[in-house]
């Protein structure tokens, strides 16, 4: 865990005023706490747990909202120090009503989602608003979504685009991309394919994978671009290797017939199989085939009745397609072969791409 970005002399420093002592304790000064704050991070970041916290806690519980909310990050992660949930939640709150705005957003997003707490959306927009209310775009983002979902109250399109382009403003990419995509479906203003793409390219430069994936569907399908087969591919490449595991699939697919690259069985494989182990079901679907097929790796009956399966399972109400197909399958695979399959079945937990891109 990485504690430096967090622990910036600014941030340190927003946050010295607001050290408290202990009752008949001289509160320490300014250039005390700066070192003891930049040592602790160094500590974090070399890995020496009991060192960061032995040098965290004691400004924690003086008052320090940085500190409180850097113990909360350390008990929740559970990296340098046992995790502790309910520490790390007790930790969030201190810091949060202290003051630190990434509590106050981390707080809104444990709510939101009903991680470690029960979902509370009122909860959860209390804390993002007062986060937003701080100028943190992420929790700007959040109450957009929410609005935009109808989230702890009805859906509203304007509150969402009125959040968003607040967070946009700051150049915050998802914002970005999130104004296109209320362009591009027309939800609360008129359909604007030509005004998404403006708003989907400044957050694709600024490495949204999402809008640089809607990017290349545009580029691949000519929709208020000139048909552009190595843009799109271009696109499709740089949020596929973020691990983002859509554009992952429609590289996978530009490798089988799309324009932009040569045909390459293989290289579609490679991309379909990066999609699947992270969950995805169409990557799981066309990786599945390929293994059955043997188009572009070894044709493998176990795994193609693995991935078929994974892929179906998820599918409400089940594809009768996919299911004919494992029918098939299983009628040709010996009682071992079915045993391994569903041994992986069973085994099988999806490994989420480590993205780059926040």
């Amino acid at each position: 865990m990485t504690l430096i970005k967090i622990l910036t002399p600014a941030a340190i420093g927003l946050c010295l005023v607001s050290t408290a002592a202990p009752a008949q304790t001289s509160a320490p000064d300014a250039a005390s706490v700066h070192a003891q704050m930049s040592a602790a991070a160094k500590a974090a970041d070399e890995g020496n747990g009991a060192e960061a916290l032995r040098l965290f806690r004691p400004l924690a519980e003086a008052g320090n909202p940085l500190a409180q909310y850097v113990m909360g990050r350390m008990y929740w992660e559970g990296t340098l120090v046992p995790r502790d949930a309910a520490a790390a939640l007790g930790w969030f709150q201190k810091a949060a009503e202290n003051g630190n705005r990434d509590a106050q957003r981390m707080l809104g997003n444990l709510y939101a989602n009903g991680v470690g707490v029960t979902r509370d959306y009122d909860a959860a927009i209390g804390w993002f608003r007062k986060a937003a209310d701080q100028g943190d775009a992420g929790a700007a983002v959040a109450l957009g979504m929410m609005s935009e979902r109808g989230l702890g109250g009805p859906q509203d399109y304007a509150a969402a685009m009125s959040w968003y382009q607040k967070a946009a403003a700051a150049n915050n990419p998802v914002a970005q991309r999130s104004i296109g995509d209320l362009y591009n479906l027309g939800h609360g203003v008129a359909k604007d394919h030509a005004v998404a793409l403006e708003w989907y390219r400044k957050a694709a430069d600024r490495g949204e994978p999402e809008a640089q994936r809607m990017l290349g569907t545009a580029y691949e399908t000519g929709t208020d671009v000139p048909r552009d087969g190595n843009q799109a591919v271009a696109w499709y490449q740089k949020a596929a290797d973020q691990g983002y595991s859509p554009a992952q699939v429609n590289l996978g697919l530009m490798y089988i017939d799309g324009p932009g690259v040569a045909h390459d069985d293989r290289l579609a494989a490679t991309w379909f199989e990066r999609a699947a182990v992270q969950g995805d079901t169409t990557g799981q679907l066309l990786f599945g085939l390929a293994c059955m097929g043997g188009q572009g790796v070894p044709k493998d009956t176990v795994a193609a009745f693995k991935w078929l399966s994974l892929s179906q399972a998820r599918k409400t109400p089940p594809d009768a397609a996919i299911a004919d197909t494992l029918k098939k399958l299983q009628a040709d695979m010996t009682p071992a072969e079915l045993a391994e399959a569903n041994r992986q079945i069973a085994a099988w937990r999806p490994v989420p791409a480590a993205l780059p891109y926040k």
